[in-house]
């Protein structure tokens, strides 16, 4: 496996097992989960070009090369509503600052706002005679900047809708392509990609261009640019697979190297500790800014990452790909490590139906998913088993809560994993429980049924299981 990466969450987060189990001549090889995954997002038909969370956090919004926006709420990841009206591919949505509209940009040569309570189409601005890649909002929800082949870029007023600003001083290579424009959060700049390996500082109080940078790091193309939260600092994806960080008035400050393929979207954490990029690589991953350490790699999907967006709190990320979905990713056991992690223990499932060694082999393959996911300290089977022999017990699932709840006090352990995996026909059907130890109650419970094989089971469902309990769906 290349690029691995040297934090210890990091490698606890991703599983790989390829296991030949001789029991019941049952043979595993398991692919690769990411335990940061938190859910997947499905109703496009097409490549999801563009991904934004809401201001609140408590929605996103996809543009996909099926000429539609879907507008997501997070938490059930609910398709909440449909946005059709483009006639070509939508290449760029971005919420407004109050969270109310989201604006649009289309191959079909247009923008357009939408009122996303009732779905209308608000505002459309037409009439370019090329594709539109990329557009920005200003931090004060009033302007709209954009850009497109062969065109200089315009500010437009949306709130009296009109044209503010051209800017006609711009360098050659602008007009070829702008791929990737966005304001500073302080409202005084733009920053565009796509001419070359150099990115555009623009000024736009003055309507002129204010700097190219980036070609002294960068051999090629950039696609993806982004301000840091106090804008002082620029953000860099390139077509030659690295990221560089910027100071304002130029100089490289640091550059991230991992990616396979090139740069698509980059994305700064809120707080500015942290940058998010995704790649043709079919990856997104997430580096520390002043290290330039790589902290993680979000692995799921299966074809290039267009776009990334971290969340409003920094708690969580969202990729789009070709491949029609759109990822919701757990980054803060990298963001905010100081979460308390609970120390957990699984005891030995009961089988109804299922035979004993399939029942210790389910409980020992969640056991192994649990253990390399940093959303638990996981005890050892051997010492649970120490303890049990030295108590003269056998705990199964059926144990009450009580007892459970005082061995995982001799074990040290915070929470306990307990319950039934049963099977009727092919059908198997388990119901777990978390046990909390000190209070003895029951934390959350966790209820699953996968229709296969035992191999299935262990290969595919441990996987979804050890998800919802890691995440609590």
């Amino acid at each position: 496996m290349k690029n691995i990466e040297s934090s210890q969450a990091g490698l606890r987060h991703i599983l790989f097992i390829c296991l030949q189990v001789t029991f019941a001549s049952t043979s595993i090889c398991a692919q690769i989960h990411d335990l940061s995954l938190i859910k997947t997002f499905k109703g496009h038909l097409g490549d999801v070009h563009s991904v934004a969370f809401s201001p609140n956090g408590l929605y996103a919004v996809s543009g996909s090369s099926d000429k539609t926006i879907i507008l997501w709420e997070v938490e059930s990841g609910k398709l909440v509503r449909r946005f059709e009206g483009h006639k070509e591919a939508v290449s760029r949505v971005v919420f407004s600052p109050n969270g109310l509209n989201v604006l649009s940009a289309s191959h079909d040569q247009t923008l357009r706002l939408w009122d996303i309570t009732f779905g209308s189409e608000v505002w459309s601005l037409d009439g370019y005679a090329k594709a539109l890649y990329s557009v920005a909002i200003s931090p004060n929800g009033r302007y709209a900047i954009f850009g497109s082949y062969g065109n200089p870029l315009r500010i437009w007023d949306m709130a009296e809708d009109k044209l503010k600003l051209t800017f006609q001083d711009f360098p050659h290579e602008v007009t070829s392509f702008v791929s990737d424009i966005c304001f500073s959060p302080n409202g005084r700049f733009a920053l565009s990609g796509g001419g070359g390996p150099s990115y555009i500082l623009w000024d736009v109080a003055g309507g002129h261009w204010g700097m190219m940078g980036g070609s002294d790091t960068h051999s090629r193309l950039i696609w993806a640019v982004a301000f840091s939260p106090d804008s002082r600092h620029i953000l860099a994806g390139s077509d030659d697979y690295t990221i560089s960080l910027s100071g304002l008035v130029g100089g490289v400050i640091q550059t991230f190297e991992g990616h396979l393929g090139p740069i698509r979207s980059v994305s700064f954490s809120p707080d500015g500790r942290f940058v998010l990029s995704g790649s043709w690589d079919k990856t997104a991953r997430l580096w520390e800014v002043d290290s330039g350490r790589l902290l993680h790699t979000f692995q799921g999907h299966e074809a290039q990452v267009l776009s990334v967006a971290f969340s409003p709190d920094g708690r969580n990320a969202l990729s789009g790909s070709v491949d029609k979905t759109l990822k919701l990713w757990d980054v803060s056991p990298w963001t905010n490590p100081s979460v308390s992690i609970p120390t957990i223990a699984v005891l030995d499932l009961q089988g109804v139906g299922v035979s004993g060694q399939h029942t210790q082999l389910f409980t020992s393959r969640l056991s192994t998913i649990l253990a390399s996911s940093p959303a638990y300290r996981l005890i050892e089977r051997a010492t649970l088993q120490q303890i049990l022999n030295e108590q003269d017990l056998q705990l199964t699932g059926s144990t009450s809560d009580e007892v459970v709840a005082r061995i995982g006090q001799l074990l040290g352990a915070q929470q306990m994993l307990t319950g039934i995996v049963g099977r009727i026909a092919s059908t198997y059907n388990i119901d777990l429980r978390i046990i909390d130890v000190e209070t003895g109650g029951i934390l959350r419970t966790t209820t699953f049924s996968f229709e296969g094989s035992i191999n299935d089971l262990l290969t595919n469902g441990s996987y979804e299981i050890a998800r919802q309990i890691i995440h609590g769906d």
